[in-house]
């Protein structure tokens, strides 16, 4: 019998290969992850990237940082949060305290 065609040389090719890739993908970071760029550890709130939220270049300046957040903040006022449907309200307090995250992080990333 031919050593190649050996059942069991090819179950461990087989499991080799997988166990390598495994090692691989391990090793290489993800492009679905950023890592620069996502919230802190421990914080639940910011599901996308800072820039994302507030709608602005991640090299932006921290005037223009600043004055996008009071931009946004403005829609979201606990007045016109008030004035909307309560299914909606919901909504809205999520979005500002979204916001809210995106704007700390983005003073967090100076700091670091």
């Amino acid at each position: 019998m031919n050593e190649s065609s050996n059942p069991m040389n090819w179950i461990v090719l087989i499991a080799l290969a997988a166990f390598g890739y495994w090692i691989v993908s391990k090793l290489i970071p993800s492009k679905d992850k950023p890592e620069s760029d996502s919230a802190p550890t421990g914080n639940t709130s910011l599901r996308r990237p800072w820039f994302e939220v507030l709608e602005i270049s991640k090299y932006a300046s921290d005037r223009e940082i600043e004055a996008r957040y009071q931009e946004l903040m403005a829609c979201y006022t606990d007045e016109a949060i008030a004035a909307l449907e309560p299914e909606l309200q919901e909504d809205a307090k999520r979005g500002r305290n979204e916001i809210e995250a995106a704007y700390h992080f983005s003073q967090f990333r100076k700091r670091n």
